[in-house]
């Protein structure tokens, strides 16, 4: 399934038609759940909502309609509320996104993380090759190398967890994590 989302104003934006077809439930359940959502005060309209106007043709002219869209939070609301497939591999995600961050105290974004690292690992392949002038340059890449290495860490084994100590990014197991970041 594809959607068109709009990222404005640092959020993600729906119309009621694209959570329908998210969750694969009838328009009318969604906007159902919505007004319970801001009913019982789970989240307020005016902050949750907002009008767009979206150009179309009809025939040979440009009409503006204006649409109403949900942000992230009413999206998220709206998938523990439906019943539906789509809405449980929706919860299911959802707990584990949420139990892993509070595990973990952090959530990566695997794919950035690997995009990141490669660009990194660019940087850090062109720092050895030429001559770079200044010990100010040369130190930032050697951080930054630094932070490649403890990225890489962390995508390759999951189970670990990262420290800084020492000027140094080190991996430990839950097990010994506390005690080796503490030391040195």
């Amino acid at each position: 399934m594809e959607l068109e989302v709009r990222l404005q104003r640092e959020n993600l934006w729906l119309s009621i038609n694209q959570i329908a077809a998210l969750f694969e439930r009838d328009r009318s359940v969604v906007s159902k759940h919505l007004r319970n959502v801001f009913k019982e005060g789970e989240l307020e309209h005016s902050a949750s909502s907002a009008k767009y106007a979206q150009v179309r043709s009809e025939g040979e002219r440009q009409v503006s309609r204006e649409i109403e869209l949900y942000n992230l939070d009413a999206i998220i609301s709206v998938g523990y509320r439906v019943s539906s497939k789509r809405g449980t591999q929706f919860r299911i995600w959802a707990t584990r996104v949420l139990r892993d961050h509070l595990l973990r105290g952090y959530t990566f974004n695997q794919r950035r993380l690997k995009e990141l690292n490669r660009a990194v690992e660019l940087i850090n392949e062109t720092a050895n090759r030429r001559d770079i002038s200044g010990d100010e340059a040369k130190a930032l890449l050697a951080i930054v190398g630094d932070y490649n290495h403890a990225v890489s860490i962390e995508i390759s084994r999951p189970q670990n967890s990262l420290c800084f100590r020492s000027s140094t990014w080190h991996s430990c197991t839950s097990s010994n994590c506390s005690e080796s970041c503490r030391s040195n």
